[in-house]
């Protein structure tokens, strides 16, 4: 198939020039925002890795790196990423994009010296830049490896195809090194060597020639990605998938293997420029659409349809090493395969802009007017769907990224990458989920969350999740008609429930009301705090955790008879876990038995280093006298426990600095909690709890009256 000579595109001298400013504009419109994107998950392990490197760069080299990719090429340009813009989230972002956006520009000239007429390149370029199927290429920090991928693998066909033109062998140097650097870079970029085979055979090239290059690079890729592989952390998808296939093996694991090929094809051309469906499920239907797609591709190779053979088989091989990946690995992922799709959407890019500019040169003949108005009029919506389902897709990035941040203990702003996800696009996320959890960390941080379950109920009235997280939050409201209400809905909710989904909602409904008194003891309302613990207990009364927080808190009031009733062992508990062995503790120190009570901290502490088992091993010292065991054991409790330190922690040590003389250091700690505190305040205050800013202000000034105006 050849372009017809009608089609007329002015070649100016500075062509890739202009070509190359317009496509940063249209990069910085339709990406400029991701800058907003913090973190996910590995993202903050390979900042680490990033400092480590800059303080001793032979690390980089080393297996012992928190993200044990393999991949040293994409290990060096994240650290070229760190030296140019830090570890700042919104800066790595722009710079993936950046990596983005030359690859989009090396995918148009490699096009353009693969033969193809320049207007079909640079429309190709701008296709793959803006495609939409494999945007968590683009929006995740660890993700860096593909656009990496791509971008070493157009510059070494680029390498070989200036030495074909040129022969030198400082030419066929440079292609040999941009292939190991893109070995290097990912498995996957092993493609160019079979597919730039085909290509010259396809173009008449003398064969034995192209094989005597490929020699060495044949027999050195498989020893390289052996290295890679072997290198590689054994938490990566590549290993699940490997230790997957040891556990099916036969005709399973083939058929598996199938149905993901089946499934990439065909989220390839249903999410291009368009988001139809939500990415986090596997319809039934895109088995049967990837089989289409699977064949009109080979059709193509098989007849020899020029260009269209040469870049399907491109979209084949850069499939075929994903499709390896266990359907388990692939559907677990909240945005589907969409970064697996990076390198083969190059293909589709090409193939779409060919047909495009054809389309457009054949309806311009039959309507008798210019074609590129034409094409105008055929890439508008295009371009329009695209930034628009672009903008869509941010809300799932937003969405894992809250996530993580939830998991890692930040859950402010896990709270605030939620609400993101939801301003920017609810409709691709598991709304339900989003909102169950999103009330759940507002209860937890001691929120408000009446406006987000009135939102929720609004769209999911009858949604039994949403109802009884609803109902925990009349349960404990100051209006006691209301209070009533949520309790007897409570009640009969749970009275009614079908058996065989009773255990679940009720650990629900106890899990509710421990995160609302998490969240009023974050709000100095130990009151409060107290009766949610207390309800937790009524509905799950073997609800350790529960247990020990209520227990501390008790304790810490000096409510010692009503603790020692709470921390009596019940017969089915594993006594060898933190909780338990900080509520033996507990009973111990209560009975006398001090010594014993000292030995079940320390076990406790090796197997989770909680404060509140610090501060009661702390007062089991003091109780003996041994006031400097009791400042080590503070002294511990900051060191490991770190930024997660509260006020309570800083006055105790201020308070044994005194008993022991020691009143500069004394004056320091007191004002570490006076500064804590303030600093509660000043962040419930900005958050527009009054009444929770007031409690903490004066709690510090109960604390400290004479120091209340430190910052």
């Amino acid at each position: 198939m050849d372009l017809p000579a009608r089609f007329s595109f002015l070649y100016p001298r500075y062509t890739w020039w202009i070509y190359s400013g317009f496509i940063i504009i249209v990069a910085g419109i339709y990406f400029g925002s991701l800058s907003e994107l913090l973190l996910e998950v590995d993202d903050e392990r390979t900042f680490r890795d990033n400092i480590a490197v800059a303080q001793d760069f032979t690390y980089l080299f080393s297996s012992d790196k928190e993200v044990g990719s393999g991949r040293l090429t994409s290990d060096f340009v994240r650290f070229i990423a760190y030296l140019l813009v830090g570890n700042q989230p919104g800066s790595v972002h722009l710079f993936l994009v950046a990596v983005h956006t030359l690859a989009s520009l090396l995918l148009a000239r490699l096009a353009f010296r693969l033969g193809l007429p320049l207007h079909v390149s640079l429309l190709s370029g701008l296709l793959f830049l803006i495609n939409v199927a494999q945007f968590r290429a683009v929006h995740w920090i660890a993700a860096l490896d593909y656009p990496l991928a791509l971008l070493w693998g157009c510059l070494t066909l680029l390498a070989y195809l200036r030495y074909r033109d040129q022969p030198h062998p400082l030419r066929l140097a440079l292609f040999y090194l941009c292939l190991l650097l893109s070995l290097l870079t990912h498995l996957v970029s092993a493609l160019v060597l079979p597919f730039f085979v085909y290509l010259l055979w396809r173009q008449k090239q003398p064969l034995r020639d192209c094989l005597r290059h490929f020699a060495w690079p044949a027999i050195l890729s498989p020893l390289v990605l052996y290295g890679v592989l072997s290198s590689t952390a054994k938490t990566t998808t590549t290993w699940w998938a490997i230790e997957r296939y040891a556990a099916d093996g036969g005709v399973e694991l083939l058929l598996g293997c199938a149905r993901m090929l089946l499934w990439l094809l065909s989220r390839m051309a249903t999410t291009a420029y368009w988001l139809p469906l939500p990415l986090y499920e596997q319809q039934e239907w895109e088995l049967y659409g990837g089989a289409v797609f699977l064949v009109l591709l080979l059709g193509l190779i098989w007849k020899q349809v020029y260009p269209f053979d040469t870049w399907a088989l491109w979209i084949l091989m850069a499939l075929v090493p994903f499709a390896l990946l266990t359907e388990g690995t692939a559907s677990a992922l909240l945005a589907g395969p969409s970064r697996y799709l990076y390198l083969a959407t190059g293909g589709t890019a090409v193939m779409l802009g060919w047909s495009l500019v054809w389309l457009g040169q054949w309806i311009g003949l039959r309507l008798r007017t210019r074609s590129s108005y034409v094409l105008a009029g055929l890439l508008a919506p295009l371009l329009i769907s695209s930034y628009v389902s672009l903008k869509k897709a941010e809300a799932l990035s937003f969405y894992i990224s809250s996530r993580y941040y939830t998991s890692s203990g930040n859950k402010d702003e896990g709270i605030a990458q939620m609400r993101r996800a939801l301003d920017r696009g609810p409709e691709m996320l598991r709304l339900e989920d989003t909102y169950v959890r999103l009330i759940s960390q507002l209860f937890a941080r001691g929120q408000d969350a009446q406006a987000v379950v009135e939102d929720a109920l609004a769209i999911f009235p009858d949604d039994a999740v949403l109802l009884a997280q609803s109902y925990v939050l009349e349960s404990v409201s100051p209006d006691s008609a209301i209070r009533a209400r949520g309790r007897q809905q409570l009640d009969r909710a749970i009275k009614y429930i079908p058996p065989e989904e009773l255990k679940n909602y009720i650990e629900l409904v106890a899990m509710s009301y421990h995160n609302m008194g998490v969240g009023l003891y974050k709000k100095n309302d130990i009151k409060g705090a107290i009766q949610a613990y207390q309800r937790t207990l009524e509905v799950a009364p073997e609800r350790l955790n529960t247990l020990k927080q209520l227990a501390t808190l008790l304790y810490c009031l000096r409510y010692l008879e009503e603790t020692q009733s709470l921390v009596a062992p019940s017969p089915h508990t594993n006594v060898d876990t933190p909780s338990p062995l900080y509520l033996r503790a507990l009973k111990a120190s209560f009975e006398g038995r001090i010594d014993e009570a000292i030995v079940l901290c320390r076990q406790a502490i090796d197997l989770n280093p909680s404060e509140e088992v610090f501060y009661l091993l702390n007062s089991c010292y003091e109780k003996k006298g041994q006031l400097g065991e009791a400042l080590k054991t503070l002294h511990q409790a900051v060191r490991i426990v770190g930024d997660q330190v509260s006020y309570k922690t800083y006055f105790q040590l201020g308070t044994l600095y005194h008993r022991t003389g020691q009143f500069d250091q004394a004056v320091i700690a007191y004002r570490h909690s006076i500064r804590l505190h303030s600093q509660e305040a000043v962040k419930l205050y900005k958050k527009n709890d009054i009444e929770g800013a007031i409690q903490a202000y004066q709690k510090a000034l109960e604390v400290a009256p004479d120091q209340s105006k430190m910052p």
